[in-house]
């Protein structure tokens, strides 16, 4: 086996693009068709589809960690009994 297919972890090249082609397969069905069809390829066993599954996992992975939301801060309530206060009218 040669190194790309031995199972190590995918190059990160390989994750920018798997992370590109996850972004487009959002919105465009080709790209979509495109992570479908690899995923039957490795399923089937092609070493190649199997390195490209695991980039597109890892790149899940990624997008997963840099999408989380940071925690949401309470506002303060205003009431709207004294507008004229709020406003700095006195």
């Amino acid at each position: 086996m040669t190194d790309d297919t031995s199972g190590a972890a995918p190059k990160p090249l390989l994750v920018q693009k798997a992370s590109k082609l996850l972004r487009r397969a959002a919105f465009n069905p080709k790209s979509a068709k495109h992570v479908t069809n690899i995923a039957k390829a490795a399923a089937a066993g092609h070493p190649g589809a199997m390195l490209a599954q695991a980039a597109i996992a890892e790149a899940r992975k990624k997008q997963v960690t840099a999408h989380a939301l940071p925690p949401v801060i309470p506002r303060p309530v205003h009431s709207a009994a004294f507008t004229s206060w709020a406003r700095g009218a006195a």
